[in-house]
């Protein structure tokens, strides 16, 4: 897809700002304007696997906008997870995954 190519193609100083607006109301429901037909969570995970792949950009920050907490929570889940998925894609471009796994909880002893 022509989007993912030009995040792909990005070059220097990257700022990401999320508006949770942008994802369909089938699975964000609670944002400031809710719209049909938007982002789905692979859509997000397309993005975020184009720009952390791109070894040519510094991700300088992330924010996430237009969230409403709301009773059945699954607008925060979505948006938690999301993060957390920001991270780790974060960490992964720093290749934390191939450094020596050690420290105080790679020392515990299980029976």
């Amino acid at each position: 897809e022509e989007f993912l190519q030009t995040l792909r193609d990005l070059d220097g100083d990257v700022y990401l700002s999320i508006d949770m607006d942008g994802f369909d109301p089938a699975y964000v429901p609670s944002v400031g304007t809710p719209q049909p037909g938007g982002l789905s969570w692979y859509d997000a995970m397309d993005i975020l696997e184009a720009l952390f792949t791109n070894k040519k950009i510094v991700m300088k920050g992330v924010d996430m906008v237009e969230l409403i907490p709301e009773a059945s929570e699954v607008s925060q889940t979505f948006a938690a997870k999301l993060l957390q998925k920001i991270i780790s894609h974060w960490g992964k471009s720093k290749e934390f995954d191939k450094r020596e796994m050690i420290g105080s909880q790679m020392q515990v002893k299980y029976d």
